[in-house]
């Protein structure tokens, strides 16, 4: 069986980011992914997006999917972010992505890689 880290009705954002001194943690990644990423494109996706802590960072871009194996991480994010309209969110499993090949010209994942077989 391919593993899957499931963070389904978890509290993800409460328990791991929110008040629990992570701050440095997500400001590297921010800076980082402001240094890696095109300012501006067509259409981004993210996998493992969760609550969608780094949609922000995707403003430059014309569509945005947000990727990820809990349903209501996905939730979440529609509550959490402002103009969730604005994304296209997705539940998939990573090991087989609904996408047909060359439809995003951006892609992040960020605290995922440590999740996979």
């Amino acid at each position: 069986m391919t593993r899957v880290c499931d963070y389904e009705n978890s509290k993800y954002r409460q328990d791991f980011w929110e008040g629990q001194g992570r701050e440095y943690e997500d400001m590297v990644e921010r800076i980082a992914l402001r240094a890696m990423l095109p300012a501006v494109g067509d259409t981004l996706i993210e996998i493992g997006a969760g609550y969608g802590r780094l949609a922000s960072l995707y403003d430059g871009f014309r569509r945005v999917v947000l990727v990820d194996y809990a349903r209501t991480q996905l939730e979440e994010a529609q509550r959490y972010l402002p103009h969730p309209e604005r994304y296209t969110f997705v539940v998939a499993d990573i090991y087989s992505l609904p996408f047909v090949d060359s439809l995003f010209d951006a892609m992040t994942m960020i605290r995922v890689m440590h999740h996979l077989a």
